[in-house]
């Protein structure tokens, strides 16, 4: 699981990307289960042009690639960019800027 961004009370909007890996999730109430594969967040470190401070944005995983748009900087400017991050190499490109058209 991987959330990237959001916003803290104290902090305001945040540009970190956490995981948690759930592959040992089935086996936390089995007596056997070994502590070093307890459920964990992890900081991940990323290269390339990321959302930054964001918050209220939309992403989800397909393919090895979190896909992240909408959503507000910490100025409360709207994101118009789709981003895209390699879960690989952690590396985030830009795949296109988008027009946000407004309906009253």
């Amino acid at each position: 699981m991987y959330i990237y961004g959001g916003h803290d009370i104290r902090e305001g909007s945040l540009a970190t990307l956490w995981m948690m890996n759930l592959a040992n999730l089935q086996d936390l109430d089995k007596p056997e289960f070994e502590q070093d594969k307890k459920l964990m967040w992890h900081l991940i470190e990323t290269s390339g042009p990321n959302p930054g401070a964001i918050s209220h944005h939309s992403s989800v995983v397909y393919n090895e690639r979190m896909y992240l748009f909408g959503g507000s900087k910490a100025n409360g400017e709207e994101n118009k960019k789709f981003y895209s991050l390699d879960l690989k190499s952690y590396k985030w490109e830009v795949i296109s800027s988008v027009r946000i058209l407004k309906f009253c």
